[in-house]
């Protein structure tokens, strides 16, 4: 009888654990290395586009947008403003605003065609808290409500101003705050506006406080951050200090000493990642990451360099930033996972 040979089955391959808090993270993508001058990055909310602006003083202002996958450059415009303060993309990535001097422009997405300009004053500006006429302002940041209908603005006028659209029509104008307005977002059905020390939650359409949260001492400069699923909120001083906001009831939980004071008591760069989970806190030479406990949730990008910008992709698996060192602008895309 011929003889048989019994196959050994081969062993079923052990699952992959989850990665480590301390887990090497992969080398970034160089997105540009100093010729585009990119200061400001923004991925689109489905997760298809990135976007970005670069440009030199005195110079006009370029909008780039790359293919969020591949990240090869698809389309540019040469802009007729040469600083750009601030960037927001509604939730269906149809459009991209961009905060100038004096005015916001809308720009279709992917074609980049001009959509219509909002104006940033009334056409009766009235008089300010001194008795003086109202001058032109500038846009420090912008955010689309989640219905993506609204859009507001944080400026130097110490307002905030809400547009409906597409009519472009300027609802409302918030009551002047204490100090310039440089973080305005849409969470728990809520506008929230922030200055460097305080935090206001106001009704959906501007018209009234909620909230006001003094933040901390008006000589130490805060940063503001709000997830996309509105789940979180998450503050960041130039001290160290990290509080993490519930939007159900504004409640907050403070952590001391989570990172060494930034150079000059500026405030820290800040991003939170679209689920709330994850806050990224720029400094001068790296970017350190913690999860809602206060606990580092990973080890940390070392930037030797002053990071000046940073954003979360829709999918939490990477993080688009850019750095400043001796005058060079440099941008990276940082895979996570």
């Amino acid at each position: 009888m011929p003889s048989t040979s019994l196959k050994t089955p081969k062993p079923s391959p052990r699952p992959k654990a989850a990665p480590s808090r301390n887990a090497k993270l992969p080398s970034p993508v160089v997105l540009d290395d100093g010729p585009l001058a990119l200061k400001l990055l923004r991925p689109s909310p489905d997760g298809r586009w990135l976007l970005g602006i670069g440009g030199w003083p005195f110079k006009p202002a370029w909008l780039y947008l790359w293919d969020a996958d591949s990240l090869a450059l698809k389309k540019k415009l040469r802009l007729k403003h040469d600083v750009v303060w601030a960037m927001a993309i509604p939730p269906d990535s149809s459009l991209v605003a961009l905060g100038y001097d004096r005015t916001v422009a809308l720009y279709q997405l992917p074609s980049l065609r001009p959509a219509g300009s909002l104006p940033l004053m009334p056409k009766k500006p009235g008089l300010d808290k001194a008795g003086l006429p109202r001058v032109e302002t500038t846009v420090e940041d912008l955010a689309f409500a989640p219905d993506g209908k609204t859009l507001a603005a944080a400026c130097w006028d110490c307002r905030v101003k809400v547009w409906s659209l597409p009519a472009g029509r300027l609802t409302e104008l918030t009551p002047e705050h204490d100090g310039n307005v440089e973080f305005v977002a849409f969470a728990g059905g809520a506008l929230l506006s922030g200055m460097i020390d305080r935090l206001r939650v106001w009704d959906a359409k501007g018209r009234s406080i909620r909230r006001d949260t003094k933040v901390g001492p008006g000589t130490i400069a805060w940063a503001h951050a709000a997830s996309a699923d509105a789940s979180r909120v998450v503050s960041a001083s130039a001290r160290g200090q990290v509080r993490w906001w519930d939007p159900a009831d504004w409640s907050c939980a403070t952590f001391k000493s989570q990172f060494k004071p930034r150079a000059g008591y500026r405030a820290p760069r800040l991003a939170i990642s679209p689920d709330g989970a994850l806050a990224a806190v720029g400094l001068s030479d790296r970017i350190i990451f913690l999860d809602p406990s206060g606990r580092p949730a990973r080890k940390p990008i070392l930037t030797r360099a002053d990071v000046t910008h940073l954003a979360f992709f829709p999918d939490a698996r990477r993080l688009a930033y850019c750095t400043l060192r001796s005058m060079t602008r440099r941008a990276y895309v940082q895979p996570l996972a």
